[in-house]
Parts: structure tokens; C-alpha cells; sequence
């Protein structure tokens, strides 16, 4: 019986064993053929890098830059990937996206199909940074058309569309993102252009809230001044969330049409709203909201304390209104916030 245990345990230790061997060497096989691969495409990009380099800066062909076969176009890829982050003029840029759509058009349009997830995610990001602006008909129907698209690719889909600002764009973001949360949303949002926004600026109401609050931060990021009838709009008729977004792309701006209209927020029972108030008052000063500032430099939130003590200190009076707070007030926390102020000198 003994013996018999003894020799499966030596069977199974010797088919481990042989197991393991192959495994391996199949490894060891496969990491120098990896190698291999490596060390050609490095030699393609070393060939190729000086004449593309001149073709994105001329815009001038030439034989020596013509990738045939898979090697030479993943060659070709990371030499654009590499170039795209630092190129600073048009004409290059379309120089860039005029190559790439020539000589990567056919190996993406296979990368799109393919049954592995990264390989579809890395074409989409490339096809966004290399603006080919020629496949974006086979990214709507490869991916946002695609039931089986993931997540992830759908939100590139839409970057994609966002960047190239196609006519698709807001159909498609209507069709998806319910499902996408609003940091995603705010960072398909960030390549509108304003157009593309004011279109969705016409049918803000008819969204969910977290596309709401992603459009106005947008807003807030452009900080231009034409939107600031469409904040206020928000601001006087909507609650809560959209309320104090609203208000904070109106503070990032620095203007609205009548600042006494915003006196109201010193008693607001938002501290967001009230810190919001003392940074619009920083920026568009009126000595009638003085007042309201001494008010909010004793308010029990310190974010506010500290924004309504920078704000006074901006103001012509502001070192003298804050030594009276100084010696009148009972609020230590307000007189800690006016002595903090006074000591860093006039904040702008």
C-alpha cells in the first residue's frame, strides 16, 4: 500500500515537474521572441524618425516614410504618440493626422473589430489624439452602436465624437449617459467647444441632474462671460445641487448683472452659498455689501470665515475694518481669521 502511494506521489511529482519545464521554456521562447519583436520596431522607429519628424514639419512625402507591415505601423504609432505631445502649430497637427489616417487607417479599422479590449481601447485613444477624423463613422458603428461595447470604450466613443465635434454628438450622448457617472460626463465634456455647449444649453432642462451639474461645471472651467445670463436663469429657478454649481461657475466667471440681487445669500443656511457670495464680492466690490462680509467673517463655517476675511482684505478699507474686528468682536474664531488676514497682507 505504501509502495503504491509512493509511486503515484512520484508520477504526479514527475508530471509537475515536466509541467513546469515546458511552461518554461515555452516562456523563455516567447519573452525572446517579444524581444526580438522589440528590438526590430526600435529599429524601425530610429530609421523612421528624422524623415517623419520633416514630413510633419514640411509636410513634404517621401519614400523613406512609407511603414509597410504590422512592425513598421506599431513603429510608426509610438513615433506619432510621441510627437503628437509637443507639436504646438496647426500645420503640423493636420500634417500629423494627415499621415496617420494614410498609413494607420486599415490596421485600426482591424484594432476596432477585434475581440481584445485593450487593443480597442488603445486604437480609440489614438484615433482622438491623432484627430482621424476619417474613422469616426466606424467608431459609431463598431462601438457606439455596439450593445457589446463596454463601459469604458463608450465614454471614449463619445470623447472621440466631442473632439471632433460631430453632428452625432449629442444624440449619442443622450442614448448613454444615464449610465455614466459625472466625472466621466465632465471629462467627455471638457473638449466641447461652444457651440457644441450652447447646444446643450438648450435642452438643460430636459436632462438628468448629474449631466446638469457636469454641463455647469464646464461653464465654470470656460469662464466666459456670455453664459452668465443662462447661470443666473439656473441660479434664481433651480435648488439645491444645480443651485450652488450655478453660483460657483458664477463666481469663476466674476460677474452677473446686479451683485445686490446676491446680498440675500449672506443669510442663506448653505455654507456653500455663503462662500460663494464672499468670492463674488472679492472680485465685483460694492461698499454696500461690507455689511454682509463682517457678518460672514464670524459665520460658523471656516471655508467661509477664512473667503470673507480675503475678501475684506482686498477691499481699499479692508486693514481697517478688519483691526476693528479685532478690538470689537466677541468671536474669537472671527478674530483669529481678521488677525490671520491682517498678517499675510492683502490678498488678490
Amino acid at each position: 500500500m505504501i509502495i503504491t502511494e509512493l509511486s503515484i506521489l512520484y508520477v504526479l511529482l514527475l508530471f509537475i515537474i515536466t509541467f513546469l519545464s515546458i511552461l518554461l521554456v515555452y516562456l523563455l521562447i516567447r519573452k525572446a521572441r517579444e524581444n526580438s519583436v522589440r528590438k526590430r520596431i526600435n529599429m524601425h522607429k530610429d530609421k523612421y524618425r528624422v524623415p517623419i519628424f520633416e514630413y510633419l514639419s514640411s509636410g513634404e512625402t517621401t519614400r523613406l516614410i512609407q511603414p509597410i507591415g504590422k512592425e513598421r505601423k506599431v513603429a510608426i504609432e509610438e513615433l506619432l504618440k510621441e510627437y503628437v505631445s509637443v507639436l504646438d502649430s496647426l500645420e503640423t497637427r493636420l500634417n500629423l493626422s494627415r499621415y496617420a489616417e494614410t498609413h494607420l487607417m486599415d490596421l485600426y479599422l482591424n484594432n476596432l473589430k477585434s475581440i481584445y479590449w485593450g487593443k480597442r481601447m488603445n486604437t480609440l485613444f489614438n484615433i482622438e489624439n491623432f484627430h482621424m477624423t476619417s474613422l469616426e463613422e466606424e467608431v459609431i458603428e463598431h462601438i457606439l452602436n455596439k450593445q457589446s461595447a463596454q463601459k469604458e470604450e463608450k465614454i471614449q466613443g463619445l470623447c472621440i465624437l466631442a473632439h471632433f465635434q460631430s453632428n452625432s454628438f449629442e444624440s449619442f450622448l443622450e442614448q448613454n449617459y444615464k449610465d455614466l457617472s459625472e466625472f466621466d460626463l465632465r471629462n467627455i465634456l471638457r473638449r466641447l467647444n461652444d457651440i457644441q455647449l450652447e447646444d446643450l444649453i438648450v435642452d438643460f432642462d430636459n436632462y438628468e441632474q448629474h449631466l446638469q451639474c457636469a454641463i455647469l461645471d464646464r461653464i465654470s472651467l470656460l469662464a466666459q462671460v456670455e453664459f452668465v445670463p443662462f447661470l443666473e436663469s439656473v441660479f434664481f429657478n433651480k435648488e439645491d445641487e444645480i443651485r450652488i454649481r450655478a453660483l460657483k461657475a458664477l463666481s469663476n466667471i466674476g460677474h452677473v448683472q446686479d451683485i445686490r440681487q446676491y446680498f440675500s445669500l449672506c443669510q442663506s443656511t448653505i455654507w456653500q452659498e455663503r462662500m460663494l457670495l464672499a468670492k463674488l464680492l472679492k472680485i465685483i466690490q460694492d461698499e454696500q455689501a461690507i455689511p454682509c462680509l463682517k457678518k460672514l467673517l464670524h459665520d460658523q463655517s471656516w471655508w467661509v470665515r477664512s473667503q470673507a476675511g480675503q475678501t475684506i482684505a482686498s477691499y481699499p478699507s479692508g486693514n481697517v475694518i478688519l483691526n476693528d474686528i479685532l478690538i470689537e468682536s466677541n468671536d474669537n474664531f472671527a478674530k483669529d481669521m481678521a488677525r490671520e488676514c491682517l498678517d499675510k497682507g492683502v490678498l488678490i
